[in-house]
């Protein structure tokens, strides 16, 4: 008996379109739904009925969404989910919510809590306590952000009735939130609720400030801030009780932003918080004190000297000094001097005051520099030669005027014998700005201490004042929302630290980033967390930490967004390959012929996409119509444009391929294997064999080639074995373009490379020169420079002249991850030192150089000046300086980006992201929310990615929803080439922006 063979995708097409029209034809529609699915010969041909409903009345389109959740499929269900959105306005789409929410499936209550926010009848309101209640974290987390959204919507139709639940606490919706399991749930509603601006929030948040997570009591705080109100404020003030240091101290600095850093009424709370048991709460006081004048704190200060508390007795004490005593330089150095070992605590106090004023000045002016310095080298003078008890002092105040990396003394007391001195010197490491510093005692340094404190400033991102003599703890650091990307290898080498805490806070800094930015070397990381969360020798605890962060690393990445797209890309694609292959070149005609097969609609998508004019949109109607011949002009746009397109669509799933594979996110194994069979083969184009034709075509079965050849790279990562025939074909092919792909894709993986590498030089040779094969050689450049072949940086060279900013970017990207190998650097400085770094090329081999943490001191460096010099080239030359930290030209940058016309801001935007100039976030941020054209968009937000700013990543789930087309295949290759950018910096990153530069 005859195997049945199984429908084609034409087949089921039609088989769903016909499914659909006996549901819409039914006067049962719910029951013929039933029917249609139960009839349907497998799970695939339902689930095309279902998505073919999309486009029939909401009645059918509800009964069949009705019946795939009933059905008992998972795969059916979820895609039933997709659906409750569009009929969030029908008379079933309440109940279909409904039903969504009670499926056994966590993907499709996900599914619904999305959709939820579509509606607009207050019954659907109940239903956010469902969600938020759900056992799935994923679905709790995603019902959150669904209330976020709507009261953050001013004119949302569920927005009232939200409000009106919360004003009501014995009410199902405020009950669930404010005692709810999930601590991130109870954070994340009461960080929503911070948008309300209206008391009806104030009962939840009122029972939210008595919460027993610190953090949720931290954010309702900041909640009752952003309310306003004064019945908000008085429960905020309540607060000062708190028994946490860090609400408490949100407190009073909300209060301070309401009331003004110097009115009467902050002042009252200032007076109640130097009563405070806590220590910490004390210290804050007694610093915010310093706004005000004598006649106002003199009191409170004097009773303050007495403090138990030494930090708040020894701050007091400079502030009486600082109000009440015009301060002097000429008498402290020597008195310091004089004064014997141990009996220096009063000068050196009394030194640092000083210096802070006379800091102050100099930020302030640019002056005062030179009597700053005599103060420091006095304490660095006590610190070399003095007690421990005098050390410890001049460490004090030597950690407010200069940072720690500036100052050999205070580098040397890291190593000094006495413990209390190595103590306070790491504790001095708060205020680094220097994140190299942190980095080598954290991985260097024989003191636990130390390398614990090393990491704790690491995470919070070490950013720094511009002026010395204020290196306050309050402005120590950029940002604690944004974690820097290059640190991460450092957390990922803590986890084999010897010292326990030193691993848990590794692992709560793997957890922050996994939760804030869901980009991460997966593969990687599991690996070495597992290892430890494994390990019998280390504590429970140990496990437990391990475990979470495993925990968060697992929840989702960034990946799931990378691949979801992929499929109606390349389904987009097959739709614009049946039309380049409906038209046709007819030698008798002389002419471009259109089958009839191509669909009527075609000319008016031409007329969109390619901008045909009136005329030409009027031919090709005909054309498409008669099957007729197509005016040749005509006929090349449109070509043309489908070529770029389908470029563009085979560009993004190699980026895609390549995205994935570093990322190493287990379960993509069957996207990647349908991704393989969609690009393996294609329709043939009967174009003119000569010409721009000729070229498109060849040009099209190179991408479609070098896309199989990502796919297969990155199922054999995965799966070691499964696509090295694949690889190995390809790299057989007659077109030398496709085989220099696969073979530097070959000399990617384990194995003997000697023979590869040895033919990826011979075709290089061969190429080098030629425009349309500059990006094969680029990537087989790559891969000798690793290798040290003597040519590759020559034939580097070469592939940096071709066209295209994203591909020399892209490649400039991939020698500064070589260049970091001592070796490979000095392959490259000498290279250039026969040259002068003048043109494009040479200055892009120049910033890989420096990019790499290198000096480009002693290299030619051309002025510029030709007549011929590329656009490009004074971006490339203020990167540099850039990466050598120059403020004015990043900022240069920068201001391009913000104001210049389109190619200006492309050319600032891909040279930013290159220089990593940290300080171009608020840029990119600002740029990525303007109106501006969406690709410009998509690369700020792509770079907001490479900069560990969680805004990156939002925004690409968000503009997915809509884009569609040649929008989405380009924006998701931005996306795609930020995971490729940023997955080496996190595995090992040496570069120039781990020191000062921010």
């Amino acid at each position: 008996m005859a195997r049945r063979r199984g429908l084609s995708q034409q087949e089921r097409a039609a088989y769903a379109r016909q499914a659909v029209d006996r549901v819409a034809r039914a006067d049962d529609a719910e029951a013929e739904a039933r029917r249609v699915l139960d009839e349907a010969p497998d799970d695939g041909v339902r689930q095309a009925i279902v998505e073919t409903s999309a486009g029939a009345p909401d009645n059918v389109t509800g009964a069949l969404v009705n019946a795939a959740l009933e059905s008992g499929s998972v795969l059916l269900a979820e895609a039933a989910a997709d659906f409750v959105v569009d009929l969030a306005r029908s008379p079933g789409g309440l109940e279909l919510l409904r039903r969504s929410f009670a499926s056994d499936d966590a993907s499709v209550r996900r599914r619904a809590a999305e959709a939820l926010e579509s509606f607009a009848d207050p019954a659907a309101v109940l239903l956010l306590a469902k969600g938020l209640t759900d056992e799935s974290p994923a679905v709790r987390r995603t019902t959150t952000g669904t209330l976020g959204f709507i009261v953050g919507t001013g004119l949302h139709p569920l927005r009232g009735t939200i409000l009106e639940a919360l004003s009501q606490p014995q009410s199902e919706l405020a009950r669930v939130i404010v005692t709810n399991a999930d601590d991130q749930v109870r954070r994340q509603a009461v960080q929503a609720l911070s948008f309300v601006k209206s008391d009806l929030a104030l009962p939840a948040v009122e029972k939210l400030c008595e919460d027993e997570d610190e953090e949720v009591r931290q954010e309702a705080v900041l909640c009752l801030a952003a309310i306003g109100s004064d019945r908000a404020v008085e429960l905020m003030a309540k607060r000062l009780s708190d028994p946490s240091y860090r609400v408490v101290s949100s407190v009073l600095n909300m209060l301070a932003a309401i009331f003004g850093g110097q009115s009467p009424r902050l002042l009252e709370y200032l007076r109640e918080a130097m009563s405070c048991p806590l220590p910490e709460v004390r210290q804050q006081a007694v610093l915010m004190l310093d706004r005000f004048n004598v006649d106002q704190v003199g009191s409170v200060l004097e009773q303050a000297v007495t403090d138990s508390d030494f930090e708040v007795a020894r701050r007091a004490s400079e502030m009486l000094r600082k109000l009440r005593v015009e301060g002097g330089l000429g008498w402290i150095a020597e008195e310091i001097s004089q004064q014997t070992a141990g009996d220096k605590a009063l000068s050196l106090w009394e030194a640092g005051n000083i210096g802070l004023q006379v800091g102050g000045r100099a930020g302030a002016v640019g002056a005062g520099l030179t009597e700053l310095d005599e103060v420091v080298a006095a304490l660095e003078t006590s610190l070399r030669e003095g007690s421990s008890s005098d050390k410890v002092h001049a460490l004090n105040e030597l950690a407010g005027l200069v940072d720690i990396a500036d100052s050999d003394a205070m580098r040397d007391a890291l190593e000094d014998k006495d413990a209390s001195v190595r103590s306070r010197a790491a504790d001095a490491l708060s205020y680094t700005r220097d994140a190299a510093l942190l980095a080598r005692v954290l991985q260097t340094h024989p003191d636990a201490m130390s390398r614990r404190r090393a990491i704790e400033v690491m995470t919070g991102n070490p950013g720094g004042p511009g002026w010395r003599g204020a290196m306050g703890r309050e402005i120590a650091f950029t940002s604690t929302r944004t974690i820097g990307m290059e640190l991460f290898s450092y957390f990922l080498a803590a986890l084999d630290d010897s010292d326990t805490e030193v691993r848990q806070h590794a692992c709560a800094a793997i957890r922050d980033c996994a939760q804030a930015v869901r980009l991460l070397p997966v593969r990687q990381t599991v690996r070495r967390l597992e290892r430890l969360a494994s390990d019998e020798e280390v504590s429970v605890l140990m496990q437990e930490e391990a475990e979470y962060a495993l925990e968060a690393v697992r929840e989702g990445t960034i990946a799931e967004v990378v691949a979801g797209q992929v499929d109606d890309v390349l389904a987009w694609r097959g739709e614009l390959a049946r039309e380049a292959h409906a038209i046709r070149w007819d030698d008798a005609a002389n002419a471009y012929m259109v089958d009839r097969a191509v669909g009527g609609d075609a000319a008016g998508r031409w007329a969109a996409a390619y901008k045909l004019s009136e005329q030409q949109l009027e031919a090709a109607g005909r054309a498409v119509s008669d099957a007729g011949a197509l005016e040749q002009e005509t006929a090349r746009r449109i070509l043309g444009g489908l070529v770029r397109d389908i470029s563009a669509a085979l560009d993004c799933v190699a980026h895609a391929a390549r995205a994935v594979r570093l990322i190493g996110e287990e379960g993509h194994d069957a996207a990647l294997q349908q991704w393989a069979a969609a690009v393996q083969t294609g329709p043939e184009f009967a174009w003119e064999a000569g010409g721009d034709a000729g070229g498109w075509r060849r040009l099209l079965l190179r991408l479609r080639k070098r896309a199989a050849v990502e796919v297969h790279l990155a199922q054999e990562c995965f799966a070691p074995g499964s696509s090295s025939g694949a690889l190995a074909e390809a790299a057989g092919d007659e077109d030398d373009w496709v085989k220099l792909t696969a073979l530097a894709a070959l000399s990617e993986l384990d194995g003997d490379r000697a023979a590869v590498l040895a033919q990826l030089q011979a075709l290089c040779g061969e190429h080098v020169g030629e425009q349309d094969y500059c990006e094969p050689i680029g990537r087989a450049a790559v891969g000798l420079f690793k290798a040290g072949v003597g040519d590759s940086v020559r034939l580097a060279e070469a592939a940096l002249s071709g066209p295209g900013i994203e591909s020399r970017v892209e490649l400039t990207q991939q020698l500064l991850f070589v260049a970091q190998e001592g070796d490979r650097a000095d392959m490259l400085r000498a290279y250039l030192a026969d040259r002068t770094v003048d043109d494009l090329p040479t200055l892009c081999l120049a910033l890989a150089l420096r990019g790499a943490g290198n000096t480009v001191e002693g290299l030619k460096m051309g002025t510029g000046a030709g007549e011929d010099v590329h656009r490009e080239v004074p971006y490339a030359r203020l990167a540099l300086r850039a990466m050598d930290n120059d403020s004015d030209a990043a900022q240069a940058l920068e201001k391009m980006l913000r104001e210049g016309d389109a190619t200006e801001r492309y050319y600032s935007a891909y040279y930013l992201i290159l220089a990593r100039v940290r300080s171009a976030v608020l840029v990119f941020s600002s740029v990525r929310d303007r109106d501006v054209p969406y690709m410009l968009r998509g690369l700020c937000a792509a770079s907001l990615i490479r900069q560990g700013h969680p805004g990156g990543a939002g925004w690409f789930r968000v503009i997915f929803r809509s884009a569609e087309g040649g929008v989405k295949a380009r924006i998701h290759t931005h996306l795609s080439r930020a995971v490729e950018d940023t997955i080496p910096v996190m595995l090992e990153c040496k570069d120039v922006n781990l020191g000062r530069f921010v």
